[in-house]
């Protein structure tokens, strides 16, 4: 019957002075050789055991694995005896791998974006889709199983990133995103909890995202220049007026996200109250329909159709045509407020997010406590709980609307 061990491959060096781990099959003289995706030096590695020495970071973690891999192989050789089939290194590897259910890095994430093309969430789909090239492009189109995902394999790909460009909130987001695809596929027993390779209170030595930090750039308008936007002659500039009026409203809506304000409907204003579901959490918010909104909202009475604002209209019926609509029309808003800033002589990079920003932060100067401006904004950025979040009511997040 056929035989397995563990050993360090030093026939194959890599440029780190490293060689793979494999797991050797030896059945009737002839021997093959399955990657584990693992390598180390030879002073990292125990011949004896055939396992990392403690000078390897999380050698517990990839010891573990080892383990897994191992039991997993002399359960699939006990299997075949007793069911008197006939060994071959295909079916051996078969059953090593699950491969009858198993799934690669790529054809999950494949899967994942068709069952959110599939739902309509173009945005989210997106958002998966920038992540999956950016990892085919690191893997130079070669497909990976997700046992090849491990501490240093991130890291390497954390390095790729930055050395392509990316800020450390993008590498954070490509990160994050590779991190969900990696727990739904656990979720979906694809692959074994014990090859989870993101650190967690059990694993600390797993690969973490809370060094992936942008420098702060300022985001939010100074007093002195919040002043300069809403006393802005927009009379004199007719071409820049809905960026203007776009900005303010999203200002006294408690920070509204573009998208939400694309969306939303006459039939979503109620007892002089805006109540929507936010689109980026779903979380229902409730917005007292101020002196303020109800100016704004004025200079677009004749938006025909159901939309309150000229941006979506009856012919976007899929999200798709939303999706690429709402694009359009954020890139001639943003172009518009860099020309607003221009004209006022606003000297910070003035998009859309801007007008969140302002409002978090005026809020913040009034003495309103962060827990509030979480609830406000809609979810808990402001590193709160959502369960204590809940417990505010409207009447007391109607009083942050009066200081606006």
């Amino acid at each position: 019957m056929a035989s397995i061990k563990i050993i360090l491959k030093k026939g194959k060096k890599y440029k780190d002075g490293k060689h793979p781990i494999v797991l050797r099959i030896l059945h009737q003289q002839k021997q093959k050789i399955a990657t584990l995706g693992l390598k180390a030096k030879p002073e990292e590695w125990n011949e004896d055991l055939s396992r990392f020495t403690s000078k390897v970071r999380d050698f517990k973690t990839k010891n573990q694995l080892i383990d897994n891999i191992e039991t997993r192989s002399e359960q699939i050789l006990n299997t075949l005896k007793k069911e008197n089939k006939l060994f071959s290194f295909e079916l051996f590897l078969t059953r090593l791998w699950d491969k009858e259910k198993a799934i690669s890095l790529f054809e999950f994430y494949d899967i994942i974006i068709d069952e959110l093309e599939a739902l309509q969430k173009e945005s989210t789909k997106n958002i998966y889709q920038a992540s999956y090239s950016a990892i085919k492009k690191f893997c130079k189109n070669r497909d990976v199983s997700f046992y090849e995902i491990n501490y240093e394999f991130l890291k390497q790909f954390e390095a790729f990133l930055f050395k392509n460009g990316n800020t450390g909130g993008g590498v954070h987001h490509h990160m994050r995103d590779l991190r969900y695809i990696f727990n739904e596929a656990i979720r979906r027993k694809h692959v074994s909890l014990s090859a989870y390779p993101f650190s967690t209170q059990f694993n600390k030595d797993g690969y973490s995202l809370s060094h992936l930090k942008s420098k702060a750039t300022p985001r939010a308008l100074s007093e002195n220049d919040l002043q300069k936007f809403k006393s802005f002659d927009v009379e004199k500039y007719p071409h820049l007026s809905k960026a203007y009026y776009y900005f303010l409203f999203s200002y006294y809506a408690r920070g509204m996200n573009f998208v939400d304000i694309a969306q939303l409907k006459k039939n979503d204003i109620y007892d002089n109250r805006l109540i929507y579901n936010r689109s980026k959490t779903n979380k229902r918010l409730n917005i007292k329909e101020t002196e303020n909104i109800q100016r704004i909202l004025k200079h677009f009475n004749d938006t025909p159709g159901d939309y309150i604002f000229p941006i979506l209209n009856e012919f976007h019926r899929t999200e798709t045509q939303k999706t690429h609509r709402i694009k359009k029309i954020l890139k001639k808003y943003n172009s518009d407020l860099k020309e607003i800033a221009k004209i006022l002589q606003i000297n910070i990079n003035l998009t859309s997010y801007v007008a969140r920003h302002t409002f978090a932060t005026t809020l913040k100067r009034n003495g309103i406590s962060t827990e509030i401006i979480s609830e406000s904004l809609g979810h808990s950025e402001l590193s709160t709980t959502k369960a204590y979040l809940e417990k505010f009511s409207n009447e007391l997040l109607d009083k942050t609307d009066d200081i606006l």
